[in-house]
């Protein structure tokens, strides 16, 4: 899949405020959150759902309270933690993607059709799930949808911390313009972590631009070494690394990514004298 525009003219690229205006999250949806067997085989999005799958459902990780950071217009990436925490709460930086979201908790006709992408996680998940049981559950263990800016302090607006698990999904990567931006707002979601909670990462590597329609936005290239040290400097001890090299028959285009990377990092409790 190709961006839209004429490619003879160098589209400026977006960032920052810029998401407000012009980023528009059906074209979003239909670019990048298509069935994953549509797609090319071992696709981002079916490693993706595979890893939060593993994650949330296989590794006996659970809790009472859950903050999605960046949301986003999707809930792709909390439908297995809904079999395991009992409260989460989405976040996004505009309000369009915030009302995208609250279509689809509403059940709205309107709203982005997400039943294809949803039985696939219950086929994943091996469980007796219908599409319409495992909606219902993630409906009713959503208590809200916030603003939310990661490089800001506190980084989500309406809620106080803790939380158990953090969880953010291609947006430090979007949000953060350099390194020490992306280090700050790593600590800054560390510090909204109970000891001993968990923060979990998704995010791209080598990446310098995704397309969404005709427009350009910006992304943080980013290493093992950023992302890992990032982590330290927050106070946090990495229990999960998986890396998902970009397959050769992806023809996909509308972002130059080279591997994406889910990450889950322990915060460490402080040592009291």
């Amino acid at each position: 899949m190709t961006p839209s525009s004429n490619m003879d003219a160098e589209p400026k690229t977006r960032s920052g405020e810029d998401y407000k205006m012009h980023f528009q999250p059906r074209e979003f949806l239909r670019t990048y959150f298509r069935h994953p067997q549509e797609q090319p085989e071992d696709n981002y999005l079916a490693w993706a759902l595979k890893m939060m799958q593993k994650v949330f459902c296989g590794s006996g990780l659970h809790g009472h309270r859950l903050l999605d950071v960046g949301s986003g217009p999707t809930i792709h990436q909390v439908l297995s933690a809904c079999e395991v925490f009992d409260e989460i709460y989405l976040s996004d930086f505009t309000e369009l993607n915030r009302n995208e979201l609250q279509l689809w908790l509403e059940d709205s006709p309107e709203a982005y059709n997400w039943n294809r992408i949803i039985q696939y996680v219950c086929d994943l998940e091996g469980n007796v799930d219908t599409c319409e049981s495992k909606s219902e559950r993630l409906r009713r263990k959503v208590r809200s949808v916030l603003p939310c800016d990661v490089n800001q302090h506190p980084p989500v607006c309406g809620i106080d911390p803790p939380f158990d698990y953090i969880l953010t999904s291609l947006c430090l990567d979007a949000a953060c313009l350099d390194i020490e931006m992306y280090h700050q707002a790593v600590a800054h979601l560390a510090g909204l972590l109970n000891d001993g909670g968990n923060l979990g990462v998704l995010t791209s590597f080598e990446a310098t631009f995704y397309y969404v329609g005709n427009e350009r936005f910006k992304a943080l290239s980013l290493s093992e070494d950023t992302v890992r040290e990032a982590m330290t400097k927050a106070g946090l001890s990495i229990t999960v690394y998986e890396k998902h090299l970009r397959s050769n028959a992806d023809s996909n285009v509308c972002s130059d990514y080279k591997a994406m990377v889910f990450v889950v990092a322990q915060k460490i409790p402080e040592q009291k004298e």
